[in-house]
């Protein structure tokens, strides 16, 4: 007969998760970040440059990130008659015990041709 899973090792505590979602939350809450969303979603060469590193790629920009959070950084472009939307996303992801609690933020940018 097989024992029986721990339960203690699924259970988060409300403080942990509440804790992790201040931390990301401050995050976003930073005003160099829409900025920096801004300046991704206008240049493709920064963009790229920034998907390389994204941690530090952000932290450069002055935006203090979650320690040992993972970031992610995503772009869409969509080309439609004289005007080109780009929509960049950052992705934060921080621990909590045994699971991952990620928030993502995006900005849309149009430009005209």
């Amino acid at each position: 007969m097989a024992k029986k899973a721990s339960s203690k090792s699924s259970k988060l505590s409300l403080q942990s998760v509440q804790r992790a979602q201040a931390q990301v939350n401050q995050l976003f809450e930073q005003p160099k970040v829409p900025e920096t969303i801004e300046a991704l979603a206008r240049d493709n060469k920064l963009f790229l440059k920034a998907k390389a590193n994204p941690r530090a790629f952000l932290e450069g920009r002055g935006i203090k990130l979650p320690s040992g959070a993972d970031v992610d950084l995503e772009h869409t472009v969509v080309a439609i008659k004289l005007r080109i939307t780009v929509r960049v996303c950052i992705t934060v992801c921080v621990r909590v015990g045994n699971f991952f609690l990620c928030t993502r933020v995006c900005g849309t940018v149009v430009i005209a041709i």
